[in-house]
């Protein structure tokens, strides 16, 4: 299996061909079916010249997953993010604190994720990041309160409507009293 040059445009090729087997539905769980990996193999051939193997694809879909992970942790999960020029434009203690909370991220100090698009859609529905689930055994996890619940108990408030946030202690203190009260 001979090395492969994963420049930037090779990646970007690489990406658009996962995508379109993702969209064809050739990604039954968490990465490609034979159907999909034997249409990323010969559409890389034919626009690259270059013979790959289904366990370099894989070895790649796995390092893109990851990248694409600590990004999304990084823009989503940080607050007070500086911009420039769609590079994260923050000082030397915030990206100390990053790198520690968030492995792999330190990448994206110089540049933004590449391929951000096809990799959103190669990986959708299979990656957490932690912003969009809940574990309901950690005590400092926070849950998205359903917006409609928030609408409605701001809806005396004029102001627009944010995104809500409640502890897991407050979260399971509203459970119990709602589960009481359904009990009367």
């Amino acid at each position: 299996m001979p090395e492969i040059d994963w420049n930037v445009e090779n990646t970007r090729i690489l990406c658009a061909l996962l995508a379109e087997q993702v969209e064809k539905g050739n990604r039954p769980n968490t990465f490609l079916n034979s159907v999909g990996y034997a249409e990323v193999e010969k559409g890389f051939k034919d626009r690259v010249g270059i013979e790959l193997v289904k366990g370099q694809i894989k070895n790649k879909w796995d390092k893109l997953k990851e990248d694409f992970k600590a990004w999304k942790k990084l823009t989503t999960r940080q607050t007070g993010i500086g911009w420039n020029n769609g590079t994260i434009n923050m000082d030397d203690e915030w990206w100390k604190k990053a790198r520690a909370d968030i492995p792999g991220c330190g990448k994206f100090r110089k540049h933004p994720l590449q391929n951000e698009d096809e990799l959103a859609i190669c990986f959708r529905g299979i990656v957490n990041i932690g912003s969009d689930h809940w574990n309901p055994c950690a005590n400092t996890s926070t849950m998205a309160v359903d917006e409609e619940a928030a609408v409605s108990r701001h809806a005396s408030d004029t102001s627009t409507f944010e995104a809500s946030f409640v502890t897991m202690d407050a979260f399971r203190d509203s459970l119990a009293t709602s589960i009481a009260l359904a009990w009367n």
